[in-house]
């Protein structure tokens, strides 16, 4: 077995308490959500901190995280401090954790800082104030000024936080990131992937088309028909998974 230790120069004194949550993982912290991944909240020398843990890892990628890509910790981590240099706010990267027994990804864990922000929730009714979704739609907005397109975009992977007279964004899973050119499509094909209820999802592309200084109509009708073409497409896969796997 061996470990890939990389931690925040910022944080190298909590170094061995790092090392230490992640030899006794499963009773360090408590858990504050478990699914496809799983993440904790522990406490280092009085630093709070996230620690989440890739659990779901195929074995195809077990090997491919081994000798061909970067693992999504080792992602996590980079993509944060790229996201700082950009002037985008996120949790500060702390450390990343690969365990690795022979040819093969065993453990991923990504720790970061723990921030007092809320996550959106699109059936919640803080989405019907209208002033969280215009200032939301700056936010996607600025990501996509700075080249930054989340592959994995919607509105529980960005936390808020009221400060004042307005809202504060943390974008999170930044595993996903593409840093690329901007361009009319590639923002079209990003904003897709974010669902809300469709009155609120007007007001944020109307808000979206505003600051970007696009035509809204034109905007959303793009937006409705790149929708229809991947709802099209998952209704074809689920009929031909139905075809096929049922005897």
């Amino acid at each position: 077995m061996s470990l890939d230790v990389c931690v925040n120069p910022d944080f190298r004194h909590i170094k061995e308490g790092i090392v230490n949550i992640y030899q006794n993982y499963d009773v360090k912290g408590h858990v504050i959500f478990k699914g496809r991944n799983e993440l904790r909240v522990v406490e280092i020398d009085g630093i709070r901190l996230v620690i989440k843990y890739f659990k779901r890892i195929t074995w195809a990628n077990r090997i491919i995280y081994r000798f061909f890509r970067k693992s999504k910790a080792c992602r996590s981590y980079q993509n944060a401090f790229e996201l700082l240099r950009r002037g985008v706010a996120t949790p500060q990267p702390v450390a990343y954790i690969d365990e690795y027994k022979g040819c093969v990804l065993k453990r991923s864990f990504f720790l970061s800082e723990y921030v007092e922000h809320e996550n959106l929730d699109f059936s919640a009714s803080i989405l019907e104030d209208r002033k969280l979704v215009i200032e939301l739609a700056g936010f996607i907005h600025f990501l996509h000024q700075r080249g930054i397109f989340h592959r994995d975009l919607n509105i529980g992977n960005i936390l808020y936080k009221q400060v004042e007279n307005k809202h504060d964004f943390h974008l999170i899973d930044n595993n996903r990131l593409r840093f690329d050119r901007p361009t009319e499509k590639k923002m079209i094909e990003n904003l897709k992937r974010l669902f809300m209820p469709f009155e609120t999802y007007a007001s944020f592309v109307y808000a979206y088309a505003e600051v970007a200084e696009i035509n809204a109509y034109s905007l959303m009708e793009k937006l409705l028909w790149v929708r229809k073409k991947k709802v099209t497409a998952w209704r074809i896969k689920t009929s031909l998974k139905k075809a096929f796997l049922t005897p």
